[in-house]
């Protein structure tokens, strides 16, 4: 099949391959990639419940109990809890009900898990626009990839992996700005890296265009750059909310064009910048602050050079790694990078200012949002006005879309003229949007769907002129309808927020000193948790531990085990115990540590681990490191330490019994259901 052509199914699945989907396989990619799969009697997260448990106990605070009554407090909430859980998992074994009511489901999983262990030559993915899927060749990708990255005005292909080395210039960033008293020493040890990691980089198919097009995405989190330019990104972040042409939504949006008027001889127009990211040049930025410094002073902390050497670096970690090799992005702002949309904004903005001054004729309402621009401007002078925009800047290049019979879209807003000049708005979903939103069978909490359809509601109702309300309200019930939202569930929530809308009522959770703390999303399990915390000031934001986008492929290069960090591992012993323990440290390190305990001149050294102190108590004892297995990832300290002590628990280990004298006993008997999962 050529790549012109794809077996569409609908417009939610994009077959570019000769091989037939199953009707089982097709049933679980026509859902949302994160569409929550129920957990089952043999797979309940027992490590993650305690781990979560524990960490919601954590946040309980209330200022007007001394520590002994907070104590009692939280001392109660893990009894309760343990109870709930403790229950529910008993119920779940003498009933199969859930199990039924899933059947079919866990079916189709079952299916697409084989059917795409027998088509390794597949790959499943989502696509770059529109929330569809996307089935393609593996060899295909493969070869879109290596002639993207290979892009030799673009990228460079290096030799080293600089991971190390930018990592040390980071931290030494970090400390300088903890010195000069911008961050105070907690944060500075938080932002602190060691055990970064290189960027990743992966495609996504452009299925709205014609042949196999895709557009890379690099994956930061945890590099080196990445707190940086966070920091980078929060700290320009008011001086960007201040600019003149920027909308920060489409809300915002609305209410800058709302009360304008067109003439007749005027026409709306929309412009797009070209690969904004990649086009940015540092020497551009660099330029744009000194000479608009008098007016960014007032919105940042930092002093010019400070700021300045804080997005040197941001551009100078702009490297990723791909099928084992490393490029160098030579120009632009680094893609994945947190500061790459705050510094696009403010080149946008100044692209606009100088286009502006060189206009002969005046743009009655012109406004942008990141690379995306609407302008109102004079019939005759449509020609003219890109020449003008794409003469400012070489490297910024803009393309130009003319109203279509009175008509453009504009973010998700439908804008139409009305024959006496006044912008008329209406809820817009693109052409090729699969329609597919979080579905109302899916795994998560009724409050979250409710919040779909509020939202959803919201949004035409708001956007929408009187004159077009009726109709966007109806493009919205029939998305949540293809959704399998219940009608009177849609009914219901359209009458609370046209009364919120009529009543100007926006949130009622302001000024709550909440504190959120993430738990595993169970049916039957979970809104009991939630409601035992209900009058404490910890909240549950809940999530599913399953989703179907855990079937599909893996489009980044794969972390090796050893470059692993933040986990809890296990080393097996040539007597058949095991070792565990856990560090925030690569994992390499951390073996190669132990290696080095095991030394016979560390035999007569005080305060050896139980892992050295095993290997030394007699002859034989030999610890198998080639063989460490992670148990857990946590990169949360105090999670990770009670992950290590329940598997402590749960296993035939060496380790000290100290190792677990902070695990409440509370916890025996859920430990016990840990047991089956790491047997040797």
């Amino acid at each position: 099949m050529t790549d012109n052509v794809e077996q569409k199914v609908g417009n939610r699945i994009y077959n570019f391959t000769d091989t037939v989907l199953p009707s089982e396989v097709q049933k679980i990619l026509e859902l949302d990639f994160n569409y929550g799969l129920p957990t089952t009697n043999i797979n309940q997260p027992v490590v993650t419940i305690i781990k979560d448990l524990e960490g919601c106990i954590d946040k309980v605070k209330d200022d007007e109990l001394s520590n002994e009554g907070l104590t009692e407090v939280r001392n109660n909430l893990r009894a309760r809890g343990v109870n709930i859980v403790t229950n529910h998992i008993k119920y779940r074994r003498r009933s199969n009900s859930n199990h039924k009511k899933n059947f079919n489901l866990v079916k189709n999983i079952k299916v697409t898990r084989n059917f795409f262990k027998q088509h390794e030559d597949l790959l499943v993915m989502r696509s770059d626009k529109g929330n569809s899927t996307v089935v393609m060749y593996k060899e295909e990708y493969l070869t879109e990839m290596n002639k993207l990255v290979g892009d030799r005005k673009t990228y460079e292909k290096i030799k080293r992996d600089p991971t190390s080395k930018l990592q040390n210039i980071s931290n030494r960033l970090i400390k300088k700005l903890v010195d000069i008293g911008i961050l105070d020493n907690i944060q500075g040890k938080l932002m602190r890296t060691h055990s970064a990691l290189a960027p990743r980089i992966y495609g996504l198919r452009k299925t709205h265009k014609p042949g196999c097009k895709l557009r890379p995405v690099v994956s930061s989190i945890g590099s080196p750059g990445y707190e940086i330019a966070n920091f980078v990104h929060k700290s320009l972040l008011p001086f960007v909310m201040s600019l003149k042409y920027n909308v920060t939504d489409s809300f915002h949006f609305l209410d800058q064009i709302k009360l304008k008027k067109v003439n007749e001889d005027h026409v709306l127009i929309s412009l797009d910048v070209v690969s904004l990211f990649t086009n940015v040049y540092n020497s551009l930025i660099r330029k744009i602050i000194i000479e608009r410094w008098d007016e960014i002073q007032k919105f940042v902390q930092l002093d010019q050079t400070t700021l300045l050497e804080l997005i040197d670096f941001c551009y100078d970690s702009g490297y990723f790694m791909f099928d084992g090799n490393f490029y160098l992005q030579k120009e632009g702002c680094a893609m994945g990078s947190p500061a790459s949309p705050s510094i696009a904004i403010i080149a946008v903005d100044y692209v606009v200012s100088m286009a502006l001054t060189h206009l002969d004729f005046e743009i009655p309402i012109i406004k942008s949002y990141v690379d995306d621009l609407f302008a109102v401007v004079p019939k005759d002078k449509v020609d003219s006005i890109l020449d003008v925009f794409n003469s400012v800047d070489k490297d910024i290049q803009l393309t130009l879309e003319v109203e279509n019979n009175g008509k453009l879209p504009f973010l998700d807003i439908l804008i139409e003229r009305s024959e006496d000049g006044d912008l008329i708005t209406s809820w817009f979903k693109k052409p090729y949007s699969s329609g597919r939103i979080l579905n109302f069978n899916s795994n998560h909490p009724l409050s979250q769907k409710l919040g779909v359809v509020k939202g959803f509601l919201n949004r035409a109702m708001r956007l929408s002129h009187v004159n077009k309300t009726k109709e966007s309200i109806r493009m919205v019930r029939r998305l949540l309808s293809s959704n399998n939202y219940p009608n009177k569930v849609i009914s219901k929530c359209e009458k609370i927020v046209s009364e919120r809308i009529r009543n100007n009522i926006r949130s009622n959770n302001v000024n709550r000193n909440w504190s959120f703390s993430r738990f595993p999303y169970i049916k039957g399990l979970s809104p009991r948790l939630g409601s035992l915390f209900r009058h404490t000031n910890c909240k549950l934001v809940f999530y599913n531990v399953f989703k179907v986008k855990d079937l599909f492929s893996r489009l980044k290069d794969k972390v090796e085990k050893e470059d692993r960090s933040g986990l809890v591992y296990r080393i097996p012993c040539s007597c058949g115990k095991w070792y565990v323990g856990q560090t925030r440290q690569k994992l390499k390190a951390r073996v190669r540590q132990h290696k080095l305990d095991c030394r016979p001149e560390k035999s007569i050294k005080n305060n050896k681990t139980a892992l050295a102190e095993h290997h030394f108590v007699e002859d034989g004892h030999n610890f198998q490191f080639e063989d460490v297995e992670i148990l857990d990832l946590e990169k949360n300290y105090m999670k990770r330490n009670l992950s290590e002590m329940i598997f402590i628990k749960a296993m035939n280990c060496v380790n000290f019994r100290s190792d677990t004298q902070n695990l409440s006993t509370i916890y025996s008997d859920l430990i016990n259901d840990v047991k089956d999962l790491v047997k040797s």
